[in-house]
């Protein structure tokens, strides 16, 4: 897990440089992967066969895709023709197991600590029941995270839509009328103030949010309310 952390993380932080995207099947460091889980980690973060003019390799063609790099055999794209490869970060599914491999290091460097504390303890095995307990409990958790972590970003990127679209001096009738607001587009002088400038869409828009909060909170004292206050 060593070697991959440090191929994976090599992309991560220099995602256009070539040198990292490709590894021959050869080296010593590598060849001790193939065959066993650590090449399937390099596979599922984009690693596959390729041959190049060192012979057989590895290469991360997401990234080499990304940087607009020709196939690895006869052309080398970008770089051969003298074009400068950019490439701002790396794939997503490099990240994503990177993080994996990571959590999973760190629950066995932990398992070998305790290992080392106990002097005659037997070799650090992963289908011993404790190591594979304390593997798939540090895996749960990051997985957990990530979910708290997604459904978060996809929060923000619901509201900023939604803030985008009451801003829009098209399409702001369509982002009230999302949160309940199309009472407020009556064609008189609310519609005119709220046509005239954002800040009063915005402050249209939280005013209606803040009044379905309400609603859920207290039930239907506060929906008497709102709807007294609609009409």
């Amino acid at each position: 897990l060593e070697v991959v952390c440090q191929l994976l993380g090599n992309i991560a932080r220099e995602p256009a440089e070539a040198r990292f995207r490709r590894v021959r099947k050869g080296n010593a460091r590598i060849a001790a992967l193939l065959g066993r889980e650590e090449e399937g980690l390099l596979r599922a973060a984009g690693f596959c066969d390729a041959v190049c003019e060192e012979g057989a390799v590895l290469q991360c063609r997401s990234c080499d895709d990304r940087v607009s790099s020709g196939s690895c055999e006869g052309d080398h794209g970008a770089e051969e023709r003298g074009e400068e490869a950019t490439l701002e970060s790396a794939p997503r599914a490099l990240l994503e197991v990177l993080a994996v491999v990571e959590v999973a290091r760190l629950a066995l460097r932990d398992q070998v600590a305790d290992r080392a504390g106990a002097a005659g303890g037997p070799p650090l095995r992963c289908q011993d029941v404790a190591v594979a307990r304390a593997l798939e409990c540090a895996l749960l958790d990051h997985v957990g995270q990530q979910s708290v972590d997604m459904a978060e970003a996809e929060k923000k990127r619901r509201r900023a839509d939604e803030a985008a679209v009451v801003a829009s001096p098209l399409r702001w009738r369509d982002g009230l009328d999302a949160v309940g607001g199309a009472f407020l587009c009556d064609g008189g002088p609310l519609e005119e103030w709220l046509d005239c400038d954002v800040t009063h869409r915005r402050l249209a828009r939280d005013l209606l949010e803040l009044q379905a909060a309400a609603t859920r909170w207290y039930g239907h004292g506060a929906r008497r309310h709102c709807e007294s206050f609609r009409a």
